[in-house]
């Protein structure tokens, strides 16, 4: 099956509160539901997709993207989320919440 010409609406609001549970803060809950996210593409088998990131998070979006520094309490989640993007084709962007 061709997955590249497939795509598929995930919402990150469930992962946001279970990973909230697991840490408390807000920042950290959104790293990981972006990285629980990416788990699940590939666990799909999906990872050779193009895919387009929508986050309602600005800080999220240039964290993931290397325009802003990661403070350090956030350094492995995302290196995880980096070592999953590498070689990837994908954009990721900010969208107000509620679109």
């Amino acid at each position: 099956m061709n997955h590249t010409t497939e795509s598929f609406y995930l919402t990150a609001s469930q992962l946001k509160r279970k990973s909230k549970k697991r840490l408390g803060s807000n920042m950290r809950a959104e790293c990981l539901a972006f990285l629980d996210s990416l788990k699940l593409i590939m666990q799909y088998g999906l990872g050779n997709s193009q895919f387009l990131f929508e986050s309602d998070s600005h800080v999220l979006v240039h964290m993931v993207t290397g325009k802003t520094e990661v403070p350090w309490r956030l350094q492995r989640i995302l290196e995880e989320t980096w070592s999953l993007l590498k070689g990837r084709q994908y954009q990721m962007s900010h969208c107000i919440q509620g679109s």
